[in-house]
């Protein structure tokens, strides 16, 4: 994770879609995400608002809920147990990094049906049950 200023040109949609009202925008709490963990584009690219992530206890990292598995089904996505939040705003990265800094939505309103899933793969979806605790899934 870089701190020296960069420029960077990224058309970054914003579309919010996954959230139901505006209830605890303020109140989301920062982390930083670990890339290594994502299905990004290596080239760089961008995390889209609402993914749903999880914490990584052992790094302090925040990582996708919903990931391929390795096992028992190596052809398919599983999700964590518990989703800690969803990422507020789309999070851009470049070719190389491999930690970004976010803000975590953990508290509020999220249309379930409309949470982002993982693209590289079909057969992804987004179990409200494993939301995060403090999120109302509609």
């Amino acid at each position: 994770m870089g701190l020296q200023p960069k420029t960077t040109s990224l058309a970054i949609v914003d579309q919010n879609l996954w959230q139901k009202s505006d209830h605890g925008q303020q109140n989301a709490q920062t982390g930083v995400l670990d890339l290594t963990k994502f299905e990004v584009d290596t080239a760089g690219g961008v995390i889209p608002d609402g993914t749903p992530v999880v914490k990584n206890a052992g790094t302090g990292l925040y990582e996708p809920a919903i990931a391929w598995s390795t096992t028992p089904d190596p052809d398919a996505y599983v999700q964590a147990a518990v989703a800690a939040g969803h990422v507020y705003k789309p999070v851009s990265y470049e070719a190389g990094e491999t930690r970004a800094p976010f803000a975590l939505f953990w508290h509020g309103r999220v249309k379930a049906s409309a949470v982002p899933l993982p693209t590289a793969h079909s057969g992804a979806s987004f179990d409200a049950a494993k939301g995060a605790k403090g999120i109302v899934y509609v």
